[in-house]
């Protein structure tokens, strides 16, 4: 039987390169979606957003309203918060504790209407800062039904006192009938969809990690069954 020209050391390493070939494919593409995800974030528009909100029919919901993105900072703002339709209206709103001055809101057209203003004194929103939230929205139910929640921004400077002209996503008050209101009947629904798409990624990743090992198994069962056939 002729002797084989493969050291079996050698063998090994060759399998183990070739494992981490396959380890480098699979750890590669993911490795870059954080570097191209960051870039994506850096020339996003920033987006006034109002937040969905659910409630009963005599109950009383929150919705915040965020800024998405502040690549400059945020020296201060001025906006409009609306309410379409006759399903709901707006009691008040409030400011979190990020603006070191704010005006009382400033209610109007029997509650479909709030102004709210703030300046951020003590630089807490800092260039490149992300999901600041600017005011809360308290909504009160009046009769079942959908309405518009929009938003229409008055001013916006940044920290060098340029103007922003952010763009706006008007968010859903959903008002149900009181006689089938539950105990989540202030929660906002906008959380639901995030929550979705959070649990798909697990199985993905499962499937993709389980394929690389398989794939790694028959390369090195075929450079085997290479040296076996030449022994």
């Amino acid at each position: 039987m002729p002797s084989s020209d493969l050291d079996p050391v050698r063998v090994a390493l060759v399998g183990a390169f070739v494992v981490a070939l396959l380890a480098a494919a699979l750890v590669g593409p993911s490795g870059a979606a954080s570097p191209s995800g960051a870039a994506a974030d850096a020339s996003a528009t920033p987006t006034v957003r109002v937040a969905n909100a659910e409630l009963a029919a005599n109950g009383t919901a929150t919705a915040d309203v965020v800024l998405t993105e502040a690549p400059e900072g945020l020296a201060g703002f001025a906006l409009d918060v609306r309410v379409a339709g006759d399903a709901a209206r707006i009691s008040n709103a409030s400011y979190p504790d990020t603006f070191g001055l704010t005006t009382d809101p400033a209610i109007g057209d029997d509650g479909r209407r709030v102004t709210v203003e703030a300046a951020d004194l003590r630089e807490r929103v800092q260039p490149g800062a992300s999901d600041v939230v600017l005011a809360t929205v308290e909504l009160s139910g009046v009769a079942p039904g959908a309405v518009n929640l929009s938003v229409e921004p008055r001013q916006f400077d940044a920290d060098g006192g340029a103007a922003v002209e952010p763009a706006t996503d008007a968010g859903t008050v959903t008002v149900r009938d009181s006689e089938r209101a539950d105990d989540g009947s202030s929660a906002s629904a906008a959380d639901a969809p995030t929550s979705g798409s959070t649990g798909t990624s697990i199985p993905l990743l499962t499937t993709a990690v389980g394929g690389a090992v398989v794939a790694a198994v028959v390369a090195l069962l075929a450079v085997f069954a290479l040296v076996r056939r030449r022994v």
